[in-house]
């Protein structure tokens, strides 16, 4: 069988690099075309891309790795990246208040919680600005922690010639019984020193007393007014006093600071 010349002779064309989409390191060969195929006109000549084991390699591994070795401006890259260190967000300027995170706004928030310190209740406040219940508790529950923390960070160490007791009575809708609201003021700046809410018994007047004892300086003892209520008068002399060794029966009795006249059992200083 005899094969024409014009068929037995294939276009050998040598590989050449391809400069159009294929990556670096794919080499490119132009397709041979049947002599006795029409081509379209104006077209050009079919490409296929072969890559190489080198190519893959350096799609798949990192570019640091794959560097070429020598290279001084990828050993620069890479050590900058090395001794660069990670970059740390900017913090909130909300971030030590109660209203980080939150997504509703800042001026909504305050509205909130400045009805209800006038008086607005939950269920009417959840009404006027139309938010749940739960989260009113919540923006409630982080301002009052967060009041907590400020007032045990500004409130000690304090100077005050003048200290009166009072006790509001309220009532909770979830307590069958009755709360008070013991309360330590400066009458001359208004300042409430110390807020407890609980019984009216012996043992919450000593928190309130022993609440104000530590933000006080050492070596203040002001001036003591109340109501008349002689639970003051244990918690006062409790934690204003101190233990002093006579003769006789008072060999060692429990003398009041500042007032070397009164002793512990006398009852002149309930109504002093």
């Amino acid at each position: 069988m005899i094969v024409p010349a014009a068929i037995s002779r294939r276009p050998q064309q040598a590989p050449r690099r391809h400069a159009g989409p294929c990556p670096p390191g794919v080499t490119t060969k132009v397709a041979a075309v049947h002599p006795s195929a029409s081509p379209r006109k104006g077209l050009p000549a079919p490409t296929t891309c072969a890559p190489t084991i080198g190519s893959l390699m350096r799609r798949s591994m990192p570019w640091s790795v794959t560097a070429p070795m020598g290279s001084a401006s990828a050993e620069r890259r890479s050590a900058l990246r090395r001794a660069t260190p990670p970059s740390v967000p900017a913090a909130s300027p909300l971030w030590v208040t109660p209203l980080y995170r939150l997504k509703t706004a800042s001026q909504r928030v305050a509205m909130v919680l400045t009805a209800l310190a006038e008086g607005l209740s939950l269920s009417a406040a959840g009404r006027v600005f139309g938010h749940r219940h739960a989260t009113i508790t919540t923006w409630v529950t982080r301002a009052g922690q967060h009041s907590a923390t400020l007032h045990d960070r500004i409130f000690h160490n304090l100077h005050l010639p003048h200290i009166q007791f009072d006790e509001l009575r309220t009532r909770l809708r979830c307590r069958a019984h009755m709360l008070w609201l013991w309360v330590a003021v400066d009458p001359l700046s208004k300042l409430m020193v110390v807020l407890h809410l609980g019984p009216r018994t012996q043992d919450a007047a000593h928190r309130v007393v022993h609440d104000l004892w530590q933000r006080l300086a050492a070596g203040c003892l002001p001036v003591f007014t109340s109501d008349g209520l002689n639970l003051y008068f244990y918690a006062l002399t409790a934690h204003f006093g101190q233990w002093v060794t006579g003769a006789g029966r008072r060999a060692r009795q429990w003398l009041l600071r500042g007032r070397p006249d009164l002793w512990a059992g006398e009852k002149d200083l309930s109504t002093a």
